[in-house]
C-alpha cells in the first residue's frame, strides 16, 4: 500500500447543513440559446435554485478547510437528507418524488473540486432520504476499502 493511500484512509470529510434539499431536476430541456441565437458550447443552464443550493452546500463543505482527496483515491459517501413531512401524509417513509439518486446528484456535482476532483470517484454511496421536522443535509467522506 503507497503512503500516500495510506494517509488518505485516516481522512474522513464531513458537512451538515440545516438547508431544505433539492433534487438535480433532469427536465431543464435542451441547452439554451444565447441572445446572438446560437447555442452555448457545452453549457447547460441552471436553474437558480439549484445554483442557489449549490453554492450552500459549497460553503458547508468548506467549513473547517477541507484538503481535497487526489484524483486516484476511490471514495465513499455516506448521505443522510431530512425532508419534511407534508401535513396530509401519513406514511412512515417519504417514499415520494424527488428521486434519492437526483438528491445525490446535485450534492456529488456541488462537491467537485472541493471534496474531490471528479465526483466519478465516489464509488460507493449509502443513502438515505427521512421525513424530519427540520430540514437537513448530512454527509461524510472517506476513501473506499
Amino acid at each position: 500500500m503507497s503512503k500516500l493511500l495510506e494517509l488518505e484512509k485516516k481522512r474522513v470529510l464531513y458537512l451538515e447543513a440545516d438547508l431544505d434539499p433539492t433534487a438535480f431536476d433532469h427536465r431543464n430541456g435542451p441547452p439554451r440559446r444565447g441572445q446572438n441565437g446560437k447555442m452555448y458550447a457545452g453549457h447547460r443552464y441552471t436553474p437558480g435554485k439549484q445554483s442557489r443550493y449549490m453554492r450552500e452546500i459549497q460553503i458547508a463543505a468548506r467549513i473547517g478547510d477541507p484538503v481535497m482527496f487526489e484524483k486516484d483515491i476511490p471514495l465513499l459517501l455516506w448521505v443522510e437528507y431530512g425532508v419534511r413531512r407534508p401535513k396530509t401524509v401519513k406514511r412512515v417513509y417519504p417514499v415520494v418524488r424527488p428521486d434519492l439518486t437526483n438528491y445525490t446528484k446535485i450534492l456529488e456535482d456541488s462537491l467537485n473540486g472541493i471534496w474531490w476532483v471528479d465526483d466519478s470517484q465516489v464509488i460507493a454511496q449509502i443513502a438515505t432520504k427521512v421525513y424530519s421536522n427540520t430540514p437537513y443535509v448530512r454527509a461524510q467522506c472517506e476513501p473506499y476499502g
